[in-house]
């Protein structure tokens, strides 16, 4: 646990982050009072890309904006290179404010209104669809240049119930079968770039359900790419990594992670 100790310090009974005082930043600033360390922050970034990228190169990394859209922590992530995930068209104009292209932004959202999807459009990010009425009425307005497609891979995980977002109770995300049809009405729209994507829940501190989804997504990717001429630009597999919070939590291990991923994306490609 002593990584995630690190930015706090305690001198002489006075408390201190990131070697700044907090009573001195209480004094500055009043209270209450949100510090976030920006050495912490490029820290964990360049660690979990490190561990992506040390046997593959073609990742990205996208960091969650609901997790927290402060501006100038946006920014400092857009320095290091980092991709975003936005969940609503504010998160969007946010995310293009700090500095991300469009091509570095995938939009993921529920209950999308039309005029919502029209600035998406006009944004030029990658809008990740949710549902085939999504899907149609997006059409209608414009045939993307890329267009990814929220899946549901039948299985979720999360540190809690509550933040599980896939599997037979989850409301996200497409069946196999709806799925697969969205593949086949975007390509037969004239859609010529695809993505494929899923999110099973947040705080995840195993490497197996990430591996065990992974391997169902890449199933239903396979049956669109044979039956449909579908091939991907990106395959996403989201999901928060989760951080040990209790004394008993174990962190997640990156360098498995990132194995387990590379070694399955590897099999899958020689069947």
């Amino acid at each position: 646990m002593q990584i995630f100790r690190e930015p706090l310090e305690n001198q002489n009974g006075v408390l201190y982050f990131d070697g700044v005082s907090s009573r001195e930043l209480a004094e500055k600033y009043d209270t209450p009072l949100y510090v976030i360390s920006e050495k912490r922050i490029r820290k964990n970034y360049n660690r979990l890309f490190k561990a992506l990228t040390q046997n593959y190169p073609k990742v990205r990394v996208y960091y969650a904006m609901k997790a927290n859209s402060n501006l100038s922590l946006l920014k400092v992530l857009a320095a290091q290179g980092s991709s975003i995930d936005a969940v609503s068209p504010g998160e969007v104009f946010l995310a293009l404010k700090a500095g991300f292209t469009p091509e570095r932004i995938l939009f993921t959202g529920t209950s999308v209104r039309s005029d919502e999807l029209e600035f998406l459009v006009n944004s030029g990010v990658t809008i990740n669809v949710d549902s085939l009425s999504q899907l149609r009425r997006l059409l209608r307005l414009s045939v993307p240049r890329v267009l990814s497609i929220r899946v549901n891979p039948e299985l979720g995980a999360g540190h809690h119930n509550h933040v599980i977002t896939a599997g037979e109770h989850s409301k996200f995300g497409l069946w196999e079968t709806d799925a697969l049809k969205a593949f086949e009405v975007a390509e037969k729209a004239g859609v010529e770039r695809f993505g494929i994507q899923m999110h099973i829940g947040s705080g995840v501190l195993g490497v197996e359900p990430f591996i065990q989804a992974l391997d169902r997504l890449l199933e239903i990717a396979s049956k669109a790419h044979y039956r449909f001429g579908v091939n991907f630009d990106l395959v996403d597999m989201g999901g928060g990594l989760g951080v040990p919070y209790k004394p008993d939590d174990r962190e997640l291990d990156l360098t498995l992670f990132a194995d387990k991923v590379l070694a399955l994306f590897k099999l899958k490609l020689k069947a």
